[in-house]
């Protein structure tokens, strides 16, 4: 074989490896940044979730502490309805969270709606002792051990939600 030859043949089989070298390289390049876009997005669609859960989570407390800290309205029942209206959408909310995760959040999450449904049962028993006595002092006032219980339970579960979100975020 000519050294022409020869030359020929390695430049060539060189070319064809650099090609197959830098294919390689540039695979690996688009793979990580696909990964790292897919993570960033899957992380924005948490964040959006988890903010739906929290901004739900505040209404339903804010409507609870005007319900537990004013004189029972005579239309009440529709008050507490609403109230079960906002638990059940918080729920819908907690069971999206089941299936994004992590399951940390989820169970956060559960706990939560389930402290916030017995506060809401607690506030109908309450209702139902200020409309027995028609009187006209604060709601929260008719079982106060109960509603300082649970306000405080309530705290501490959303509390454990945020810690559990900012923990699967970063």
């Amino acid at each position: 074989m000519s050294d022409t030859i020869a030359i020929a043949l390695v430049t060539a089989l060189s070319t064809l490896l650099g090609i197959f070298l830098t294919g390689l390289v540039t695979l690996r390049q688009r793979r990580e940044e696909h990964e790292e876009q897919l993570a960033a997005w899957k992380r924005g669609l948490r964040r959006d979730v988890y903010v739906q859960f929290i901004s739900e989570a505040a209404t339903l407390e804010a409507e609870s502490d005007r319900f537990w800290s004013n004189p029972l309205p005579k239309n009440y029942e529709s008050v507490l309805r609403d109230l079960r209206s906002r638990l059940r959408r918080l729920q819908g909310i907690s069971y999206v969270l089941a299936l994004e995760g992590p399951p940390p959040v989820a169970q956060a999450a559960d706990t939560y709606h389930t402290a916030a449904k017995r506060q809401i049962e607690q506030m109908e028993i309450a209702a139902q002792k200020a409309r027995r006595t028609r009187k006209t002092k604060a709601v929260g006032t008719f079982t106060r051990e109960v509603w300082i219980e649970y306000e405080k339970m309530v705290w501490e579960m959303r509390e454990s939600f945020l810690e559990q979100a900012r923990s699967a975020l970063s």
